[in-house]
């Protein structure tokens, strides 16, 4: 996440989400869990609209030719664009902020894992790359038959979780 805290660092973030997107109740989630996006960001955030030149993330309608949802970063002016045509979207682009966060790309689409490895690769790069380890772990993240690494192995390769739509 170190990539947003670099820009961000001492200002504020404004998550202005269109009411129409998201229901309340999981406006009123997503608003409980300021201060995990806060860390995330560095930096206080905000559900409102931003004032001007203020750091944004703000959603909008995906693209014609855009088969996802779709999360895209810029620096240079400090937004943040969630491309998403309904709730469940919007909802998968907080899920690709993980992974825009530990990639070099300053967008990336979603794409759901077509098998319990490439869920398992996927949720161990992620938690690798983007949550705090307990102290155990960050000295030995990568060792043992109980490591993260080895999650891909230890949940087995033959399984499917399928597609989600």
């Amino acid at each position: 996440m170190c990539k947003f805290k670099k820009v961000l660092q001492g200002k504020e973030l404004y998550l202005d989400i269109p009411h129409q997107l998201i229901s309340e109740d999981i406006r009123t989630l997503l608003e409980l869990e300021v201060e995990e996006l806060s860390t995330v960001f560095g930096c206080e955030v905000y559900f409102q609209k931003p004032p001007a030149y203020a750091p944004r993330w703000i959603f909008r309608p995906r693209h014609q030719g855009m088969d996802a949802a779709e999360l895209e970063w810029f620096p240079g002016t400090k937004a943040l664009i969630s491309y998403a045509d309904n709730e469940d979207e919007a909802l998968q682009t907080f899920s690709l902020l993980h992974t825009r966060a530990r990639t070099d790309k300053n967008s990336v689409e979603y794409s759901p894992p077509c098998t319990t490895q490439e869920a398992a690769y996927l949720i161990r790069d992620e938690v690798l790359n983007t949550f705090p380890l307990s102290s155990y772990e960050r000295l030995t993240p990568c060792s043992g038959p109980n490591s993260l690494m080895n999650l891909p192995q230890r949940i087995g390769m033959n399984s499917s979780i399928g597609r989600r739509n």
